[in-house]
């Protein structure tokens, strides 16, 4: 992003968080996509003074602005409060709306510059309502960051995000997408302007070229993200699993899940307690053992969802064979993984049979023949 304003950058996901939006913040910041000055202003205890200055030279100015503590206590109340999360789903846009509020008058009243170009990104959602006020009352110009559908039939069925996300994806003056087929969803869905959309993919942090594999007498199956209702649900694929380490008894193998899983996942862990692992993954170190010892990496499947698995970038920069299931022909992973050059075996988790287990031992055969 070239320009000679200020760009200011609101974003509850940053460093030291450790999520796909912090690191994709921190991506496009190394790479100067913000210019050279900017400021970002997180909506997480990262410090407890009011500024922390990171870094100052010729080329580049930024500061990053944090909250208050007082503010944590009053987003956890929000968050456990049985009254205010009914509002949230069906009156407010999110649970972090009142911190939105609290950055907007905060940059309103003391740090605002009238050439200043607003860099908003979700999630949460409600972050981009600072964008829609700053644009409107103040002519800022105005960027949206979205990595993800805000409005789903599978998440929500309040008109309210629909209009939101639809005020947001119309009223930027630039929208930046993580991926191709959230484009293609935001245009078909809200017929955006296509000549303001810009993809800018997350991208990679860890370097694989320097990880050296770990070998094993066991076959190792690993699925590196989070899985949750109802877009991720994971049992369909977890089950599929085990029945093909069950007709394979002559090979010791073993499915790995590295990061936060459902409650149902978790059930089922723990009946098969030596043939699923849920580990933790919470360092770059951490995830680099997790690809180290892994033989196959799986894709669980996102439930009718426009949205990439994050995951999915690291895997194609890993190189290694990936099955990757899918609920539907349009699924966004087929489309991405299928433009790489990979070793890959699709599976509609829909069509399960004994052909599709003969296809995934040649697949598995191949790979390591």
């Amino acid at each position: 992003m070239q320009n000679a304003m200020r760009t200011v950058i609101f974003s509850h996901n940053y460093p030291p968080k450790r999520n796909p939006r912090s690191f994709r913040i921190r991506n496009l910041e190394q790479a100067g996509f913000f210019g050279n000055e900017y400021i970002i202003i997180p909506n997480s205890v990262l410090a407890f003074s009011q500024f922390k200055k990171l870094h100052n030279d010729l080329h580049q100015k930024k500061r990053e602005i944090t909250k208050p503590n007082f503010l944590s206590y009053l987003k956890n109340g929000i968050r456990y409060n049985r009254i205010s999360n009914f509002l949230s789903k069906c009156i407010l846009p999110d649970r972090f709306i009142f911190l939105q509020l609290y950055y907007l008058i905060l940059y309103i009243v003391k740090y605002r510059k009238s050439d200043d170009l607003i860099y908003t990104v979700s999630n949460p959602f409600s972050s981009h309502l600072i964008g829609i006020v700053l644009k409107f009352l103040f002519k800022h110009e105005w960027h949206a960051d979205i990595g993800d559908v805000y409005y789903s039939e599978l998440t929500s069925n309040w008109s309210i995000h629909e209009a939101l996300e639809k005020s947001v994806v119309l009223y930027t003056d630039r929208l930046i997408l993580n991926s191709e087929s959230i484009k293609n969803h935001f245009i078909q869905a809200y017929s955006v302007v296509t000549e303001k959309i810009h993809v800018v993919s997350n991208g990679v942090r860890i370097k694989f070229n320097t990880i050296i594999r770990i070998p094993s007498s066991v076959l190792r199956f690993s699925y590196i993200g989070n899985t949750y209702h109802p877009i991720r649900p994971g049992i369909q694929e977890l089950e599929f699993i085990l029945k093909y380490f069950e007709a394979h008894p002559e090979q010791s193998m073993i499915l790995q899940l590295f990061g936060k899983q459902n409650q149902a996942i978790m059930r089922l862990a723990a009946k098969n307690p030596l043939l699923i692992k849920i580990i933790s993954c919470n360092s770059d170190h951490e995830l680099e053992e997790a690809y180290a010892n892994t033989d196959i990496l799986i894709n669980i499947a996102n439930v009718n969802f426009p949205g990439l698995p994050s995951k999915l970038e690291e895997y194609v920069a890993s190189r290694i064979p990936i099955i990757n299931f899918y609920q539907t022909k349009d699924n966004a992973s087929l489309l991405f993984l299928n433009s790489k050059n990979l070793v890959l075996l699709n599976i509609d988790i829909n069509c399960i049979d004994e052909d599709i287990l003969n296809k995934t031992t040649r697949f598995i055969s191949t790979c390591f023949n």
